[in-house]
């Protein structure tokens, strides 16, 4: 659905100097997050916990993970600040907070490419432009109880460490407030149980979440921070209980909300392949996706993304796609196949798509055939092989260089050596490869316009590949 999305704050307590445990409070802004686009099978089962080393500078617009952009603020948090060994027990404490479902929680940044959730564990909120006193903020996918999608992808919340101070149960604190934030992102309301994660009560030892528990905890003055009243004869006259936004009752089961979304630990991977099109080769506009999957616990559905974009669902074999008109130029093409136990697993593909044809005539002025798509060639604007500086200059958007020259190239497969006449196929690792000219897989050795043997870059900023001796012309 599109709509709003929640905000979900955690204030904490200023009056003690020891750490007693954040006083949640909820607000609601429109989120920038297109939640009718929300794949059903999560797009991730990665948790990124940031410790923000060196510091995290955040970026405001529409939230992403991957690029350190969100839209609940923009500002630079500082460092973790409390040392390894209180950070070996945050990361820890949250492992073990999560160990029941099929989630990985690391501290190792997944990278720009790498669809995660994140928590940013450290720094103040000032440093982002929210008040004193918040201890932890998320964003939160429903607009009202009982409406909500199931997450929010590439999301990213905060507990903000630097709040906390030197108390006893510091480490636990901000452990039970990256849990809480970032299973606002799964949905989860808050509750009144003092020893579940999602709650504003305190607490002494470490958090777990539970099934059956009540929603509440966060009530001020009779109403929520989304203005929905406490108390009264639907809530058992407890002015402390409300509905849960999560299921529109009273009632939140964390762990089943939470195994529906990621699957039970140890939940075993799907076998994937995708068959069509292949990694590094050139399409026409349209074309279909082939996809074999199975699973000893059953495939539950196989998504397809092209650009990152969610373009179909299928339920049952075959699993094949149909992608029409798609733009000349560079293409990413992913499947996802789950299992009934939401295990998943993820293929790519990286294609180069060009006019349809069947041979060098049907295409245009210093264009080519090549695997039934018209391919720019060295004497066309940003073709193969034509001199470039930099990845937008080319058609393919890969720029490359050996040192001497750089040249636009295509990537292509190692196994099959699927380059155009005049081309070899240089492994750049994993199977990859790019179309050289003048490169001769079998000996060894590419042609190239002069300088020093040795070892030759490809792709500026991308791949890089040795090669053991060259060959002038």
């Amino acid at each position: 659905m599109r709509g709003l999305a929640g905000l979900a704050v955690l204030l904490l307590a200023t009056s003690s100097a020891q750490a007693e445990a954040p006083r949640p409070r909820l607000e609601r802004v429109l989120t920038k997050v297109d939640l009718s686009a929300v794949p059903y099978v999560v797009n991730s089962k990665t948790i990124f916990l940031n410790r923000c080393a060196g510091g995290c500078t955040l970026t405001f617009g529409s939230t992403d993970s991957r690029t350190n952009q969100s839209q609940i603020g923009q500002g630079t948090l500082s460092a973790f600040s409390y040392g390894d060994a209180s950070w070996n027990a945050v990361k820890q404490c949250m492992v073990d907070t999560f160990s029941r479902f099929n989630v990985e929680i690391t501290d190792v940044d997944p990278g720009p490419n790498v669809e995660h959730f994140e928590v940013m564990v450290a720094g103040t909120p000032t440093q982002i432009g929210l008040p004193n006193g918040v201890g932890g903020i998320a964003e939160y996918p429903c607009n009202g109880p009982g409406a909500c999608e199931k997450y929010i992808p590439n999301s990213i919340a905060f507990a903000f460490a630097g709040v906390y101070g030197d108390s006893g149960q510091r480490d636990l604190e901000i452990c039970a407030t990256a849990a809480q934030e970032i299973a606002h992102v799964f949905t989860l309301d808050h509750v009144q149980d003092p020893s579940d994660p999602m709650t504003y009560a305190p607490y002494s030892g470490m958090r777990q979440f539970k099934d059956n528990v009540y929603c509440g905890s966060d009530c001020f003055s009779g109403r929520t921070s989304f203005n929905e009243p406490c108390g009264g004869a639907a809530n058992n006259n407890d002015p402390q209980r409300h509905r849960c936004w999560s299921t529109g009752t009273s009632i939140q089961d964390d762990v089943k909300i939470l195994t529906a979304l990621f699957g039970p630990a140890g939940a075993k991977a799907p076998t994937l392949k995708m068959t069509n099109p292949l990694n590094n080769s050139t399409m026409p506009p349209g074309f279909p996706v082939n996809v074999e999957c199975t699973s000893s616990d059953q495939v539950q559905e196989v998504n397809l993304k092209v650009d990152g974009l969610m373009l179909g669902s299928l339920t049952a074999p075959p699993y094949t796609f149909m992608v029409n008109a798609l733009a000349d130029g560079p293409h990413k093409i992913q499947v996802v196949c789950a299992s009934k136990l939401q295990a998943i697993s993820t293929a790519t593909a990286n294609i180069l798509v060009g006019r349809a044809c069947t041979d060098d005539a049907m295409c245009q002025e210093n264009y080519f055939c090549w695997q039934g798509a018209c391919v720019a060639g060295q004497d066309a604007p940003g073709g193969l092989g034509a001199a470039c500086n930099d990845n937008p200059e080319c058609v393919s958007g890969v720029c490359a260089t050996d040192g001497d020259r750089s040249a636009c190239i295509i990537g292509c497969d190692v196994s099959s050596n699927n380059c155009p006449p005049g081309f070899g196929c240089l492994d750049s690792g994993g199977g990859n490869g790019l179309c050289w000219e003048g490169y001769e897989p079998d000996a060894g050795c590419c042609s190239t316009g002069g300088g020093n043997p040795g070892a030759i870059l490809f792709g500026i900023g991308i791949f890089a590949a040795l090669v053991t001796r060259r060959n002038r012309r």
